[in-house]
C-alpha cells in the first residue's frame, strides 16, 4: 500500500492553525474533509496518485467554495459550514450548463467523480435545480 501525504489543505490557500485559530478541530476537520472530498474518487489509481501527489493549489482548482475565509472581513471562523454544504456546492459550480456542456474539461471528471462518491448530496444538488431524481437524468443541466 502506498501512502501519499499531501497535507490538510491546497498547497496556495490559508488553513486552520494549531494554536491561533479558534475552534481549530472542527475547522481542520473540514478542511481535511473537504480536501479528501476535492480530490476523491478518480478512475486510474496511477492517476490519481500523479493528481494528488503534489496537491492542488487552491480550492477553485477542484471547483470548491472556500471552506472557512481567513481574512478580516470575513465572519469568525469558528463555525464552520457542513461538509455536505461545500459538496453541494461544487456539485452546483462544476455542473454542465443548459446544454449538457461543462464550462472547463476537468469539471466533467470533478462533477461526475463527486457525484458517485456522494450520491446523497448530488441528489440535494439535484433538487436545487428542479431535478427531482438526479439518477435518471444524463446531466443536472
Amino acid at each position: 500500500m502506498d501512502i501519499v501525504d499531501i497535507g490538510g489543505a491546497p498547497a496556495n490557500e490559508d488553513c486552520a492553525q494549531l494554536g491561533q485559530t479558534e475552534n481549530f478541530a472542527a475547522i481542520n476537520r473540514l478542511e481535511v474533509d473537504t480536501y479528501r472530498a476535492a480530490i476523491i474518487d478518480r478512475p486510474d489509481v496511477m492517476d490519481y496518485v500523479q493528481c494528488v501527489e503534489p496537491g492542488l493549489g487552491s480550492w477553485i482548482e477542484a471547483g470548491f467554495p472556500v471552506p472557512v475565509c481567513y481574512n478580516d472581513a470575513a465572519p469568525d471562523p469558528g463555525v464552520p459550514p457542513p461538509l455536505a454544504d461545500i459538496i453541494v456546492s461544487a456539485l452546483l459550480i462544476t455542473r454542465p450548463d443548459d446544454s449538457g456542456q461543462f464550462p472547463a474539461a476537468d469539471f466533467a471528471t470533478l462533477h461526475g467523480n463527486l457525484r458517485v462518491a456522494y450520491p446523497e448530496h448530488a441528489q440535494r444538488a439535484a433538487e436545487r435545480l428542479g431535478i427531482t431524481n438526479f439518477l435518471t437524468q444524463g446531466d443536472m443541466a
